[in-house]
């Protein structure tokens, strides 16, 4: 009998402990965003770009690709239209003696110019064949989404556009520090 009592009570406190509960809570809330249209722009590593692309030294005659001269170029969209990435220079200039590089100089490209690869994207990039861009006083136009603005691609962050730029040096520019700017606009 002592057995089948103790069994009893063991059951009893288990069956109590199994009905014991505990709770907390966490506060929600969610902002839900319109339209989103975004263009920011990138290092290769996803961090903010810096402002600065430095080709380095560069003689004349030669051509530079540098890995430093490469944006990423993060474009978002939610408003279900084909949005286009555009660049343009202006001519990079000396300021001590006034001597100009012409933006013709800089040459753009879909993807690492030192590796000449393009990356999987959505929308229309330019062909091999089609690069490298040479600037003009017009923008360029170096990516198009698809028609509905590369919706849903990358799990819906954006579609993140890796341009890459190079410079030639013609053989009788004048030595100096150049600097100029280079554009980057995205539009419907």
């Amino acid at each position: 009998m002592k057995k089948i009592s103790l069994f009893l009570i063991t059951i009893l406190m288990l069956t109590v402990s199994i009905l014991a509960q505990v709770a907390d809570s966490v506060r929600v809330s969610v902002t839900v965003q319109g339209t989103v249209f975004a263009l920011g722009l990138q290092d290769s590593n996803g961090a903010p770009w810096s402002g600065d692309m430095n080709f380095g030294d560069v003689r004349p005659g030669e051509s530079a690709y540098p890995p430093s001269a490469l944006v990423v170029a993060a474009c978002k969209s939610n408003t279900g239209r084909q949005w286009y990435l555009k660049v343009n220079s202006s001519s990079l200039k000396e300021p001590k003696a006034g001597y100009v590089l012409s933006p013709s100089l800089l040459s753009v490209y879909v993807g690492d110019p030192a590796e000449r690869r393009q990356p999987a994207l959505p929308g229309k990039r330019y062909a091999p064949g089609e690069l490298p861009l040479k600037f003009t006083n017009d923008e360029l136009t170096v990516y198009s989404s698809n028609a509905l603005g590369d919706g849903g691609f990358a799990g819906g962050w954006g579609t993140f556009v890796p341009v890459g730029f190079g410079l030639t040096i013609p053989d009788t520019q004048r030595e100096g520090t150049y600097s100029g700017i280079i554009r980057f606009t995205m539009t419907e």
